[in-house]
């Protein structure tokens, strides 16, 4: 009795919120997009098989059980969350099922392939489907036999082989083996070890008295030590702040000083420059009120009257009585006017004499003559600017009066605190001189000492403030070192050459360098016991490889008769000639599986995907029903046809149908309306048919 899927119960799976549905031997599972056929069909893969994600299935939604029979324990229930799967059965049972056959049972999303790449199936899968459990590969894996040892050969009792893996380790531990003998040889030899104690008591007295000078020489840097701290809290009260800050207001207090002097001078000057304002205010004044005295007759006029009363008696005298009367009447205006100006002139004549004086007074001031009151205004004006032009100087000058006592002030107390002691104006620039030549004198003074003290070598921490009762020398110092260091190199050398026999044998042992040398020695035999017994173990590996290999591969041409014979076994390649129509011969060339027809032979990854997926589903067909002794399984198919033209559907389908009234299992899922109706005519057309659609649209049943 073959293996089947009776029911399938399953809630929450995507779109199905509640499915349940029982199988027949031919069954249809149809819905259109986005209506749970994907979820369903991987439903069914989580339940069945241990690795979904081996066909791309990755989603865990949904509860539910599906329930099988055909198993040895009778009717088992499988569920995507716990085990067993399929291949737990297979395997526990010893049905001899191979867990790959799996990859056979479903085809998932339309890949037409039993595994991913071009050609769809592999040849070691043929092998482990049509050989068993690949006994032979397993037992030739390179993780038993490396590549190494299958490439090596025994030659009068010699192992030829590369020097890599199996090849290396055999080389490396001749080659210890040889290294530890050289190592035995040597130990043979005396090693001097009696000059070694006089020589570590010697040196003990030279460190003693190293000790002496070294802690000299801490207590010297301890000396420069403190004289440098006293010399850095003398330069503290000097500090550089405070000088600068001297320098700055000594040096500001003198251009203070001069700036000062300059502006009473400059003040002097415009005050002697404006000396006239007061005088040309008042003259203005007095120049303005007299501005308006007539002026004396003007002689022109004078000449003109005369001028006129001659023509007069000449025009009268001609008997020009017109012209005469005209130039008489021009007489005697010009006299009326004359006289007009003579008695005005005479009238202001004092005051006239006044505005002269004013004249003359502005041009002994001045140098310039006062023709007009715009000259008075003029000069004025010239003298009011100086004069605002001192008054703003006072007011400036007034200002750095203050600052220069407030510096004089700071300076003061600066020296104060600086020398203990205030300093006259004459004494800054000197004191301030001398103040940087004690800063610059200890500052150096420090220099010095740490030079010293870097000298000595000493570090702080290690500095000794107790007297070892020895001054420090450097010449005794440096004489002692290079004794201590003559005796510590010879000791070292005595020291070396016995231990560099312990470090090897430390080396091949694992000891520690402070091991006894006798242990060190017992510990080396057991090695070299340990090595001998390893390469014996190795050699004989490679040997037994060698030998194994030669036998497998032999068993290997066995095998290869088995596969060809599996590939033209009856329900390989009548599956193949009932589905394709065409090909009817099965051949593995080398990695590559070539089909073949009366008359041409292709590549299987040449074919087209069409034609791949009729051959896919033949070698299903045929090497399940090899490989489970005619006993029928189940095949779940996934849109398997939908790369197939129209004409080679009837035919696929056609066949499946004939195989499920053999004892197949055909769970079809789809979503193809042609697919569909190509199921519900086979169920039409053949009443013994035992198909079930199964709608997932309508959420019905529709049974046979």
């Amino acid at each position: 009795m073959g293996i089947s899927i009776e029911k399938i119960n399953v809630r929450d799976l995507g779109p199905l919120k509640s499915f349940s549905a029982e199988f027949g031997r031919f069954n249809l599972i149809y819905s259109r997009n986005e209506q749970g056929k994907t979820f369903l069909a991987e439903f069914l893969i989580r339940s069945l098989f241990r690795k979904p994600k081996d066909w791309g299935y990755i989603r865990k939604s949904g509860k539910g059980k599906i329930t099988l029979s055909g198993l040895a324990d009778g009717i088992t229930e499988l569920t995507p969350a716990k085990k067993p799967k399929l291949e737990d059965c297979w395997e526990e049972k010893d049905s001899g099922l191979p867990p790959s056959l799996a990859r056979l049972l479903v085809v998932r999303g339309g890949s037409a392939g039993i595994e991913e790449g071009d050609a769809g199936i592999s040849k070691p899968f043929i092998k482990n489907i049509l050989s068993g459990k690949k006994l032979l590969d397993k037992i030739d894996d390179d993780k038993n036999i490396s590549r190494t040892t299958k490439n090596a050969e025994i030659e009068e009792g010699r192992i030829i082989i590369a020097r890599k893996g199996d090849g290396e380790r055999l080389e490396e531990l001749k080659d210890k083996l040889a290294d530890l003998d050289s190592l035995f040889a040597e130990i043979e030899d005396n090693y001097p070890a009696g000059k070694l104690a006089a020589l570590k008591i010697d040196k003990r007295s030279l460190d003693d008295r190293l000790e002496v000078m070294k802690n000299a020489r801490r207590y010297e840097a301890y000396l420069v030590s403190r004289k440098i701290s006293d010399l850095k809290e003398e330069l503290n009260k000097l500090p550089d702040q405070s000088l600068d800050q001297l320098f700055r207001e000594i040096s500001e207090y003198g251009s203070l000083k001069s700036n000062i002097e300059d502006m009473e001078s400059t003040y002097n000057d415009l005050r002697e420059e404006s000396k006239d304002y007061n005088w040309l205010n008042e003259a203005r004044a007095v120049y303005e009120a007299t501005s308006e005295i007539a002026e004396s007759p003007d002689l022109r006029i004078i000449l003109a009257g005369a001028a006129a009363a001659i023509i007069s008696v000449v025009l009268f005298i001609l008997d020009q009585k017109i012209a005469g009367a005209v130039s008489f009447t021009v007489m005697a205006a010009v006299s009326g006017y004359f006289i007009k100006r003579l008695l005005g002139s005479l009238k202001d004549k004092s005051r006239s004499e006044e505005l002269e004086s004013i004249r003359k007074e502005f041009l002994k001031r001045t140098g310039s003559e006062l023709s007009d009151i715009a000259v008075l205004d003029s000069a004025l004006k010239e003298q009011e600017s100086i004069l605002n032009k001192s008054a703003g100087i006072m007011d400036e000058l007034e200002k750095h009066k203050i600052k220069l006592r407030d510096l004089r002030s700071s300076i003061t107390q600066l020296f104060l605190s600086l020398c203990g002691e205030e300093k006259s104006e004459s004494e800054w620039n000197f004191s301030l001189n001398s103040l940087r030549k004690d800063q610059k004198d200890i500052t150096g003074m420090i220099n010095e000492y740490r030079v010293t003290l870097s000298g000595l070598k000493v570090h702080e921490s290690d500095h000794l403030s107790m007297d070892p009762g020895k001054k420090f020398s450097q010449e005794e110092y440096d004489r002692l070192k290079e004794g201590a260091d003559h005796i510590f190199h010879e000791i070292s050398d005595q020291e070396q050459h016995l231990g560099s026999l312990k470090d090897r044998i430390g080396f091949e042992t694992g000891d520690d360098r402070d091991t006894d040398l006798e242990k060190l020695i017992d510990n080396l035999h057991k090695k070299r016991i340990q090595t001998a017994y390893e390469l014996n173990d190795t050699t004989a590996g490679i040997i037994a490889g060698i030998t194994v290999h030669g036998v497998i591969e032999k068993l290997r041409e066995e095998e290869d008769e088995k596969i060809h014979d599996g590939l033209s076994s009856t329900a390989v390649l009548d599956n193949l000639k009932n589905l394709t129509g065409r090909y009817n011969n099965l051949r593995l060339e080398g990695n590559d599986l070539i089909i073949s027809d009366d008359h041409e032979e292709f590549d299987i990854k040449d074919l087209s995907t069409g034609a791949r997926e009729q051959v896919m589903l033949a070698l299903r067909l045929g090497f399940g029903s090899k490989i489970a002794d005619n006993e029928p399984l189940f095949l779940i198919l996934d849109d398997a046809f939908q790369h197939c033209d129209w004409k080679k559907r009837e035919i696929l389908v056609g066949r499946l149908a004939e195989a499920s009234k053999e004892g197949w299992q055909i769970i079809y899922l789809t979503m193809d309306d042609h697919i569909r109706g190509l199921f519900v005519n086979a169920r039409e057309e053949n009443s013994e048919l035992d198909c079930r659609i199964i709608d997932l649209d309508k959420e019905e049943k529709l049974n046979a």
